[in-house]
């Protein structure tokens, strides 16, 4: 994963936050319209996020932004981001 592609899913999960699932799903698709590669990968996360949220196990609601699950399909690029 490169600096720029870091910065549009955190972006993207920003502008998301809050919203219901489908919407953010639909905002996700137009986000990264240029970037198809990282779609998939980041509806998984918003998907694994909200099926957390439904789950009383006990832990507390699972934040993605400081337990990130891991990206599939994204090409590591061995940089600083």
């Amino acid at each position: 994963m490169n600096k720029e592609d870091y910065q549009l899913i955190k972006a993207t999960l920003i502008s998301v936050d809050g919203l219901p699932l489908n919407e953010q799903i639909a905002q996700v698709k137009i986000n990264c319209k240029d970037h198809p590669e990282l779609i998939d990968s980041i509806i998984k996360m918003l998907k694994n996020e909200a099926e957390d949220i439904e789950r009383e196990d006990g832990h507390g609601k699972q934040d993605i932004f400081t337990n990130p699950p891991i990206l599939e399909h994204v090409p590591y690029e061995d940089s600083q981001i």
